[in-house]
């Protein structure tokens, strides 16, 4: 999504418009007329631009609006938010700390996330999405949408171990974890499968299941008395005082 350098080709334009026909990419600097981006399946639109580079401001233009508008995904906003968007190349920066241990994993906590590729769920130990019930979600679309988005072929692998916690083989010496979904939950059995990979690898590991509660649950904790339900707002306390008792027992 939004605008991202592609070495030796140029900068490739990505954006999500299912209610519009047309997007249109306009450059800042008026050196050209706006190009059309191609549409997609699921509402995207596409193009890939040879002459666009890092520093390259630009905008988009739905339909026949009058005004563009800037990339909702984009890396820099040099006037502010309803300016023109910037294209940056995040490989082109000089890192300075490359001698920075980093800091230590204390604790992890797994709000029912994705647990591994919807293609190795076999390999994983998990059902097929064919044979789980999606109708209180998230669904193959919606799952299918976030690892397009999150792991692009051909530069990432989709049984890449760092977005596969599923995948990995040997989780000894990993961080004590909080693992807590909701029982209707599609990603609820890939919470499970992780957790036995954690006891097996002797890591302390504490799972809470909600009865009756889908995906993200955790909302109700937020949301006006109004609009959230009873169940959703214990279960996203409780969570909250696991979260804090895991950390504290880190800390101490």
């Amino acid at each position: 999504m939004g605008a991202e350098v592609v070495p030796g080709q140029g900068t490739s334009f990505r954006v999500w418009a299912p209610d519009r026909r047309r997007v249109a990419l306009v450059f800042e600097e008026a050196r050209s007329e706006p190009l059309d981006l191609q549409p997609e399946e699921d509402g995207y639109f596409h193009l890939l631009c040879r002459d666009a580079r890092a520093g390259t401001r630009y905008r988009f233009r739905l339909d026949d609006d009058g005004e563009p508008y800037a990339d909702p995904a984009s890396r820099y906003q040099p006037q502010g938010p309803f300016g023109p968007s910037e294209i940056v190349d995040p490989l082109a920066f000089e890192w300075t700390d490359q001698d920075w241990p980093g800091i230590s994993l204390s604790g992890q906590v797994i709000l029912y996330g994705p647990l591994v590729h919807f293609a190795h769920t076999a390999r994983a130990g998990v059902r097929d999405w064919s044979e789980r019930d999606q109708r209180f979600g998230p669904t193959l679309a919606s799952t299918r949408w976030y690892w397009d988005n999150y792991i692009k072929p051909p530069q990432g692998k989709t049984d890449d171990p760092r977005a596969n916690p599923l995948l990995v083989e040997n989780l000894e010496g990993v961080a004590p974890a909080l693992i807590t979904f909701g029982t209707l939950d599609t990603y609820g059995e890939e919470c499970l499968a992780y957790a036995r990979l954690l006891d097996r690898a002797g890591i302390d590991v504490r799972v809470t299941e909600y009865p009756r509660l889908n995906h993200g649950y955790m909302v109700h904790g937020w949301l006006p008395e109004e609009d959230r339900s009873t169940l959703g707002y214990d279960a996203a306390c409780e969570t909250y005082d696991h979260v804090r008792q895991l950390a504290y027992r880190q800390v101490a």
